[in-house]
């Protein structure tokens, strides 16, 4: 039989009542015995985590079929149940002076992110943070439009509405951070280094100017950074997210901090992992053909535009096709 570390238990099975879920073992119990042993073992977990901090990281809740979305259901209750075992959010820029100083992470704490501004973090995940005492930081992509008049809102992005300046503001006063996205949400890999700057610098006056207080987190678009868009960050911010899927831990690096994707949370059983020893196999296991991925992308990338990963000869300049390199 299969030996699951994380309780103690052989051939553990998932076991679902009125949207909870839990883990238990595969030989029937009785329920109450069941109960106690998982209390049991959650209590003894409590430290588990504080040497690994998870970094939540949303875009809009709704319910489009988009690898963005997030059911508002599936938050509401993955919150709730969260809140019921105990767990609390701590800002980003709390869990970064944590890192800083070589501290370990609080029992049970977690940090709630919410990259490009849409106005579902106003209507949907801000009235539950508020119910439960929860903080999130959200990373805004501002556009290029003049956001001086004090009601603006923000362009529009990816066919949704995004928060105007009043949403933001409430937001602050009710404990939430908020952190730069750049102009345009560009591949920052792509860009000249003065373009990169421009990105950073714009979005962050821009909040600024919204909020009047400073801006000091960064999260790059699609979470891709390389050498100059980092050393760019550090110029600017405190710390930047990536898109490096993990926890925080003592290893991690402040200008790429790893999240862990709401994709991956996008059920309320995926969700329940949450409050398990399970959770970092989880990160680690979905991190695993992820990097696989990429590695291949990489390696065709490579082998198609690498006439010398290839063995191909230069092709005459002006040669019928117009190619530089054939095979």
């Amino acid at each position: 039989m299969a030996h699951c570390p994380a309780f103690g238990l052989r051939s553990t099975q998932v076991l679902e009542r009125n949207g909870e879920v839990s883990f238990g073992p595969a030989r029937k119990r009785e329920d109450d015995t069941t109960e106690k042993l998982l209390e049991r073992r959650l209590g003894e977990a409590a430290g588990f985590m504080s040497a690994s901090l998870p970094v939540l990281t949303f875009h809009a809740l709704d319910d489009r079929a988009s690898v963005i979305s997030c059911a508002p259901r599936v938050f509401r209750q993955g919150v709730a149940r969260l809140h019921a075992r105990g767990y609390l959010t701590i800002p980003l820029s709390q869990a970064v002076a944590y890192l800083r100083r070589g501290h370990r992470f609080p029992d049970r704490a977690f940090v709630l992110t919410f990259d490009d501004g849409f106005q579902t973090m106003y209507t949907q995940a801000f009235p539950v943070l508020q119910h439960y005492g929860m903080s999130a930081t959200v990373f805004i992509t501002t556009g290029t439009a003049d956001l001086r008049e004090s009601a603006a809102r923000l362009p529009t992005f990816e066919g949704r509405p995004m928060l105007s300046g009043p949403e933001m503001r409430e937001m602050q006063r009710g404990g939430i951070e908020f952190g730069a996205h750049t102009l345009t949400h560009t591949d920052l890999t792509r860009l000249p280094a003065e373009r990169i700057r421009i990105e950073m610098a714009g979005s962050k006056d821009r909040i600024e100017s919204i909020l009047g207080t400073p801006v000091t987190s960064f999260a790059y678009p699609f979470g891709r950074s390389d050498a100059r868009s980092r050393e760019t960050a550090r110029e600017y911010f405190s710390c930047a997210c990536s898109d490096t899927l993990g926890l925080l831990s003592a290893r991690s690096d402040p200008y790429a901090l790893e999240r862990v994707d709401a994709y991956y949370l996008r059920t309320t059983r995926l969700f329940a992992l949450m409050t398990t020893r399970l959770f970092p196999w989880y990160v680690f296991a979905r991190n695993v053909p992820r990097q696989l991925r990429r590695a291949f992308t990489v390696a065709n990338f490579v082998t198609r535009d690498c006439p010398l990963a290839r063995g191909m000869r230069p092709t005459p300049r002006g040669a019928r096709g117009g190619r530089r390199w054939s095979g």
